[in-house]
């Protein structure tokens, strides 16, 4: 694992973290080690899914964010509370949201109706077909009202955070 591995302290400008930080068991180690390997004025990006989404919020176990790999979930506040502790600031954090993800809350749905896995997203993720990427594109625009005002409220299903080390 990352914090496992020999860095030399001070070596990198930047840490990125692209949709990993929530499959982490320990996430506090693991941004002690991004503290330790990232230069003083350095950044840190991170990408994860937002437990303060609505998708996530509204639906519960239905929400996308809920996957037997996902180990942690954060929210804005408990990401910069953890970076905080790390060493970081945070510098911006934006929550946008996905058109696909309200779609993957109803696939979750319809599947467990079925009596199938709640994998969420089956039918979004598996578009083969000209009728089904149609109307996946269809349920897109027609959802795009309630994700522009979701995204401005800060509800969107992503959290993407910049932090600067300190």
């Amino acid at each position: 694992t990352f914090e496992e591995n020999a860095f030399d302290p001070d070596s990198s400008d930047a840490y990125l973290s692209f949709h990993v930080i929530e499959h982490v068991t320990d996430v506090s180690a693991h941004l002690a080690k991004a503290a330790d390997v990232v230069r003083s004025g350095g950044y840190a990006f991170i990408a994860t899914p937002n437990a303060d989404s609505w998708e996530h919020r509204v639906s519960g176990a239905l929400s996308p964010n809920y996957s037997p790999v996902h180990l942690q979930l954060f929210s804005k506040s408990s990401m910069t509370r953890l970076l905080d502790q790390a060493g970081f600031e945070v510098v911006n954090v934006i929550t946008p949201c996905y058109t696909d993800a309200w779609m993957r809350v109803a696939s979750s749905f319809v599947r467990g109706r079925r009596g199938r896995p709640k994998t969420a997203g089956k039918m979004v993720q598996q578009s083969d077909t000209p009728l089904r990427r149609n109307l996946i594109h269809a349920l897109g625009i027609l959802q795009l009202p309630v994700t522009t005002v979701q995204e401005a409220m800060r509800g969107g299903n992503e959290l993407f955070v910049v932090a600067k080390r300190r």
